[in-house]
């Protein structure tokens, strides 16, 4: 990628005129691979005030449509995917754009629209995994009209039969069950998540919060601690390490250092606020009453998922499109303010999102929670 960032700067320095769509296509798309979304929108967009019948057209309008998603710009997505759906780009099909279309609805909180969207898709594909595992957990939503644990757990199941290779949909399945309060099926459920994903912090924590509910302290503990390990920035992971000390053996100290992590993490949360002013003896302030035993969180099941908001059907390897074929276009194309003035943008040198430093861990300096072995399943609960 370094390698490429450097030719597309020296052909900016020596072209006589840098206006060349295929130039800023290229540009689009390395600002694209390096996570850089601002500059890669600003790339595409000038691709499209410079030749809006590029070859390319649809190719663009559909990264176009993951950027905004990404960037939560949900109704340019939204144009972007609908003007494309009828001609997507090769080699996705209807089915991948009415997927994307779903998800931004789903990110809306518009769940009807979400889940006709999605039903477009099992009408003529009904096995498709993805759009199973996301219809599934709609269903399991209890912010949806049409909540149901039932035809939640109906969905994954279709899903996990469909591609038993996807560690989210048994996952997710997993905490259905919790829901239901069937620990061994969401064992069984979890198990085979980690046995796909053992890396995955999000279902680390899940296994400590069911272990946490059928009083398997110590097994919590390990499945907290390995989360940690594997990414100390979860605010949820902290919280219910905090429930864990101030549940056993009443490790108030302990409590309070993990509380203390989950609110550097997560400011605005008002429970782990009124945690903290509880362990060190100050009055809640009218915070939500902590009186009782305090109950650990399970984590947004994909709010800590490698490209999240952009989840979708896997970035295809574009190729140019059949001679003679022309690009569709029925109707004005998304992004009418794309004809502004403006200069094109400098080229800059994109940063590694995954660079960044972490911050350090402070439970690693305590015997109990450096273990430092390899990640394996989880223990089976007690009978």
């Amino acid at each position: 990628l370094q390698q490429a960032y450097s030719a597309y700067q020296q052909a900016l320095y020596h072209l006589p005129d840098p206006k060349e769509p295929k130039l800023w296509y290229g540009i689009g798309i390395l600002y694209d691979r390096y996570g850089s979304l601002e500059h890669a929108e600003e790339a595409f967009s000038q691709v499209m005030r410079m030749d809006p019948r590029f070859e390319k057209a649809n190719e663009i309008y559909f990264r176009l449509g993951i950027i905004y998603k990404q960037q939560q710009k949900f109704q340019q997505s939204l144009e972007c995917f609908k003007y494309i759906v009828t001609d997507p780009p090769r080699p996705l099909s209807e089915e991948d754009i009415w997927f994307q279309i779903g998800h931004v609805y789903e990110q809306q909180k518009e769940y009807d629209s979400a889940k006709s969207a999605y039903m477009r898709v099992l009408d003529r594909d009904p096995n498709h995994a993805k759009v199973l595992q996301q219809l599934g957990w709609l269903h399991h939503q209890q912010s949806t009209s049409f909540s149901s644990q039932e035809q939640a757990i109906e969905y994954l199941e279709k899903s996990v039969n469909s591609d038993q290779t996807d560690a989210q949909s048994w996952y997710l399945l997993g905490r259905c069950y919790m829901s239901q309060q069937k620990y061994p099926k969401a064992y069984e459920a979890y198990q085979q998540a980690v046995y796909r994903d053992g890396r995955n912090p999000t279902f680390w924590c899940s296994i400590g919060v069911l272990y946490y509910q059928i009083n398997q302290y110590r097994d919590a503990l390990d499945a907290y601690s390995r989360a940690i390990r594997l990414n100390p920035n979860i605010s949820e992971v902290w919280y219910d390490l905090g429930t864990l000390y101030e549940s056993c053996n009443n490790q108030t100290n302990d409590a309070l250092d993990a509380y203390s992590r989950a609110a550097e993490l997560d400011p605005t949360n008002v429970h782990i606020k009124a945690r903290l002013a509880l362990l060190k003896g100050q009055p809640t302030n009218g915070l939500p009453n902590q009186a009782g035993a305090p109950l650990p969180q399970d984590v947004p099941p994909q709010a800590y998922q490698p490209g999240a908001l952009g989840a979708g059907p896997p970035a295809p390897q574009w190729g140019a499109p059949p001679p003679g074929q022309a690009q569709a276009a029925q109707q004005p194309p998304p992004g009418a303010d794309w004809s502004r003035n403006n200069r094109l943008a400098d080229l800059q040198n994109p940063q590694n999102p995954g660079s960044q430093p972490q911050m350090l861990n402070p439970y690693d300096s305590r015997d109990r929670l450096a273990q430092h072995v390899p990640p394996r399943q989880p223990t089976p609960p007690k009978q």
